[in-house]
């Protein structure tokens, strides 16, 4: 479209974080990048494209925020230290090597950021699996370039987090679980899913979400971890209202694991994690809770055992079970 504008974000520092920018020199020893220095009122956020090459950033996420840590510069995140000191809300993410294509957002959906918004800042933050290829001096400049319209759009955009509250993976045990079950309340306009990501570390494997809505199950996604960590379309249009639960369920191996796994953000901790971006009407307010960590009770998780053992694919099809 004719009227958008993008910005890159970079980052030069192992496991840093950055803010959308107005300035950058060459070397990246300085930078102002604030929201407002991008627009005085509120743009349409359209467009990603991840910026890194092979090999060297391990994943990349997106946040937005009104009080980010550090308002300019850029500072080391260590295992998972919060970008911002308010409320987060996840903008998108990148992992796995998962290539360089953009990602689109559907016509008339875009999220909306910006000095008249609560996401007055953009922070990325730039993950390393190895740092070897900088231990001779070289620098990254990994990060995400953004697009942005000052034309409203129909649909506001939002990313729905959920995962367990714990993980305890035992060694040496070829299939492990862990369930997540949360009930959506505050929904007042029908959530759209327009894309899904999952996310484990080393030893998961297949990741899965569903909907419950009156005692039907309603396949959102499963996918292995081990695929590129990207958002994929969704397989078929569903809705989530008030009232709907949203199930989730990671897997786990670690035969070749010889202590307990727990969860964390390091390399030899883990995660699981389903992005659900979804549309809604802008005039729907905001969930004051867009992310829900908890686990799921036995019951679930029984039902959730004969379920995967029934439905041990991902076509897309057939997805709704009694």
């Amino acid at each position: 479209m004719a009227n958008l504008s993008a910005f890159l974000l970079l980052i030069a520092i192992a496991c840093t974080l950055r803010q959308a920018y107005s300035h950058v020199d060459e070397d990246l020893q300085e930078t102002r990048i604030t929201m407002p220095g991008v627009t005085p009122e509120k743009v349409s956020l359209r467009k990603y494209k991840p910026i890194t090459q092979p090999k060297t950033a391990h994943h990349m996420l997106l946040f937005g925020c009104s009080d980010p840590v550090k308002k300019t510069g850029v500072w080391k995140c260590g295992e998972m230290t919060p970008s911002c000191n308010d409320r987060t809300s996840v903008l998108y993410a990148w992992a796995h090597n998962a290539g360089y294509d953009s990602y689109d957002l559907p016509k008339d959906v875009a999220f909306t950021v910006g000095k008249a918004t609560r996401l007055r800042y953009i922070v990325t933050q730039v993950h390393y699996g190895k740092i070897d290829k900088f231990k001779d001096g070289r620098k990254d400049y990994s990060g995400i370039a953004i697009y942005t319209t000052k034309t409203p759009q129909q649909y506001r955009a939002d990313i729905y987090l959920t995962g367990p509250s714990r993980i305890h993976i035992p060694a040496h045990t070829k299939s492990v679980n862990t369930d997540v079950l949360c009930r959506m309340e505050e929904v007042t306009y029908p959530l759209y899913p327009i894309s899904v990501r999952v996310h484990a570390h080393s030893l998961g494997r297949d990741v899965s979400a569903y909907r419950i809505r009156d005692g039907v199950w309603t396949k959102i996604v499963k996918r292995s971890a081990q695929l590129p960590q990207i958002f994929y379309p969704m397989e078929k249009h569903m809705d989530i209202q008030r009232g709907d639960y949203v199930a989730a369920r990671c897997n786990y191996d670690s035969t070749k694991r010889n202590k307990v796994t727990t969860d964390g953000g390091g390399m030899f901790d883990e995660m699981c994690n389903v992005y659900v971006m979804y549309a809604v009407d802008r005039r729907s307010p905001e969930l004051s809770n867009n992310a829900c960590f908890r686990s799921s009770p036995r019951a679930i998780s029984e039902y959730m055992n004969i379920l995967e053992l029934r439905r041990n694919y991902d076509d897309g099809d057939n997805d709704d079970e009694e």
